[in-house]
Formats: structure tokens, sequence, C-alpha cells
């Protein structure tokens, strides 16, 4: 196939359903995945999430008082993050990834309420 990453392994059909066709990663696939995973390990997210541009442009909001409203309705949307990464640890490929998102939310959360607290939400 294109790249050379994968090659056809078997055609196969059931019942009256279309063929389909099952692939398998090739040797070279698996060099190509392998150098994608190390860059992953070493690539950082980028900076422009959402919330930065809802802070930049603060003044644009048509009213200003909304702003602890929306916090406060942002620690909730974390908190509800945090059960669901709880729920979702025992299903995970790797523990490290829910380990990962918590420490990520726990700052998040933290960082909303300390926030929400200056706006005087709380």
């Amino acid at each position: 196939m294109k790249g050379g990453h994968v090659e056809p392994l078997a055609v196969e059909r059931d019942g009256q359903r279309p063929e389909r066709t099952r692939y398998a990663i090739t040797p070279a696939g698996r060099r190509h995945l392998a150098e994608l995973l190390e860059r992953a390990w070493l690539e950082l997210p980028a900076p422009g999430e959402p919330i930065a541009l809802a802070l930049a442009a603060r003044s644009d909001l048509a009213d200003d008082a909304r702003v602890p409203v929306l916090l406060a309705e942002r620690v909730e949307r974390l908190q509800e993050r945090l059960a669901d990464l709880d729920r979702l640890e025992r299903s995970a490929p790797a523990r490290e990834m829910v380990d990962r998102q918590r420490a990520l939310t726990t700052a998040e959360l933290a960082w909303a309420e300390a926030i929400l607290t200056t706006e005087g939400g709380a």
C-alpha cells in the first residue's frame, strides 16, 4: 500500500456482506510507527487553548459579570472530568495516560478555582 507501511493480509466475506480486506503492518510500517511514537514523547502540546483566547479577549464579552458564572461552570466540568477519569482508569491501555490527564485536570481545576475566588464567584 501507499508508503509500504501495511500490506493486504486476507480478503474475507461474512455472509452477504461486502468483502473486507484485513491488513498487516510491515517492517517499514513498524519502523515508521516507532518514529511517530518517539516524536510523540518529545512534542509539547500547542499553547493555543480556547481558554487563552477567552482570557485575552475578556473585554469583548457582552457582560463582564458573566465571567464568574462561566468560571463556576468550568469548575463543574473539570470536576466531572476528574470523576470520568476515575471510571476510565480501569479500561485505559496504560495507567499513565489517565494519570497524566488527571494531573493536568487537577492543575486546571486549582487554577480555575483560584481565579473564581478572585472574581468573587466562590
